[in-house]
This record gives C-alpha cells, sequence and structure tokens, in this order.
C-alpha cells in the first residue's frame, strides 16, 4: 500500500506543479519535456535490468523485508519522472477548468482530489487482486518468465523513450 501512497504524492506534486504553471512551462519547453522523458527512460531501463537479473519466484520473504518507505520512493519516482502524467494533467485540466467560474487553484484542487481518490480506489483494488494471485504466483519457473517478460517490456518501453525524445 506505500506504492500506491507514492503515487498519490506524485499525482499531489504534479497538481501543485500544474496550479503553480510549471507544468505549462514544461511541456511546453521541449529541452525540458526531453530530459524528464529521458531522466524516466533511464529509471525504466534500471528497473526492466533489475527483472532480467532477478532468479524467479515471488521472494516472498524479500517482498515482506523492503521497507515501506522503499516502495513509496520507488513509485514516486516512477509518477514524478513519467513525462506522460504531466502531459495528461497538462492536456486534461484545459477542458475542465471554467474561467471565472471558481478559483483556478481551487478547480485544479478538486479536479486533482477526485483524480486522486479514483485513482487510488483503482490502485487498492489491484494490490488487493495481485495479493490474491500470489500463492498462484509463488512457482519459480513460473516467475523466472514473469520476470523476463517484464524486464523486457520495461526495457522496451525505456527504448522508446529514448528514440522518442533523442532524435
Amino acid at each position: 500500500m506505500a506504492a500506491v501512497g507514492g503515487v498519490q504524492l506524485g499525482l499531489i506534486a504534479h497538481t501543485l506543479l500544474a496550479a503553480a504553471g510549471i507544468s505549462a512551462l514544461i511541456s511546453a519547453s521541449p529541452v525540458l519535456l526531453r530530459g524528464l522523458a529521458i531522466a524516466g527512460a533511464i529509471y525504466l531501463g534500471w528497473l526492466g535490468l533489475k527483472e532480467l537479473l532477478a532468479n524467479g519466484g515471488l521472494r516472498l520473504a524479500a517482498a515482506t523485508a523492503v521497507p515501506a518507505r522503499v516502495a513509496l520512493r520507488q513509485a514516486l519516482l516512477t509518477n514524478l519522472l513519467n513525462p506522460k502524467v504531466l502531459l495528461l494533467f497538462f492536456a486534461l485540466y484545459p477542458n475542465f477548468i471554467v474561467a471565472g467560474r471558481a478559483p483556478l487553484a481551487l478547480q485544479i484542487g478538486i479536479l486533482s482530489a477526485v483524480l486522486i481518490v479514483i485513482n487510488t480506489i483503482w490502485q487498492v483494488g489491484l494490490a488487493w487482486f495481485a495479493d490474491r494471485a500470489r500463492i498462484w504466483m509463488d512457482r519459480p519457473r513460473l516467475m523466472r518468465k514473469v520476470d523476463g517478460v517484464l524486464g523486457i517490456i520495461l526495457i522496451g518501453f525505456a527504448a522508446i523513450l529514448i528514440v522518442e525524445h533523442v532524435r
């Protein structure tokens, strides 16, 4: 659940950036947006490499030993370094903000609160289902394959981001 909290903290940070106008500044600057995308790609690549090097199995003992702050930090970094979240805020918010109806910060705050509540419900549900799948996934041979596929997918996403932003 700490990871869910990390994602929500990232959304709060994006909300503050949007309210301050910084999201628009970053979105309008190809250099800043490219830098954010490259940082996110490097982080995704690192996560993918870790999965490829994993030895398989659900590693339940290791999973219970991971401090909540580590899960929170990883989720927060993933959210903050994801340029798609920044662009979502930049593209989505103008469609729901009405000039002159209420203070801009209040409108952004309400919209963000709704987004965070919906996102929290979704992610808590996913965590619940993942917990139920834990028994099925506690098979080292199966998990080696899952780790390999996940690692390749993450590295693929990282490569796509690099290609898109380093031309």
